[in-house]
């Protein structure tokens, strides 16, 4: 009864008010490419992998999901805090309590390069998940895999081996 009211008062017909006029189905509506180009359309569903995850994907806000990044923010801390106090003010570089401290955050680290390549990502700008996992790998290896690899390096566990070895050689000749 409203409308009425209004369509008397600002004279618009109900032709120009019928937004449905034109649109077959919700679909064409919602996703515009969707009626014009169905094959853009269907191009665009399979490259983002829109139909879901894999089995071995990790979805964004699973339990496992939230648990393992509060680990790695906690070994981020640990990494930022502790190991540069420890390098600068502490003498005792023998203490086996902090050499495999290190070399466990360190394979951690390892683990969450692997569970980063089954963690989808989201597309720029907007809250649509990708599932796929050829452009998960790529947008992964482009940049954050090589400062990621880098920084999991464990220099504590070489450094061991290194030194260990050098020490069983004989250099008297």
């Amino acid at each position: 009864m409203m409308i009425y009211k209004e369509l008397a008062l600002y004279g618009t017909s109900e032709a120009r008010l019928d937004i449905t006029r034109g649109i077959k189905k919700i679909k064409d509506f919602m996703v515009p490419e969707a009626g014009v180009n169905s094959a853009k359309y269907k191009t665009m569903m399979t490259m983002h992998n829109i139909n879901g995850p894999d089995r071995f994907m990790i979805l964004n806000g699973s339990r496992f999901h939230k648990s393992w990044g509060i680990i790695i923010i906690i070994l981020l801390f640990y990494t930022a805090l502790v190991m540069p106090y420890r390098l600068a003010l502490l003498e005792d570089d023998t203490n086996i309590f902090f050499f495999y401290l290190d070399t466990t955050v360190d394979f951690l680290f390892i683990i969450d390069i692997i569970l980063n390549f089954n963690m989808p990502i989201e597309k720029p700008y907007q809250a649509v998940p990708i599932y796929n996992r050829k452009i998960i790998t790529i947008r992964y290896l482009m940049f954050w895999f090589w400062i990621d690899l880098l920084a999991s390096i464990p220099i504590n566990l070489i450094m061991k081996l290194v030194i260990v070895e050098s020490d069983d050689l004989d250099l008297s000749g």
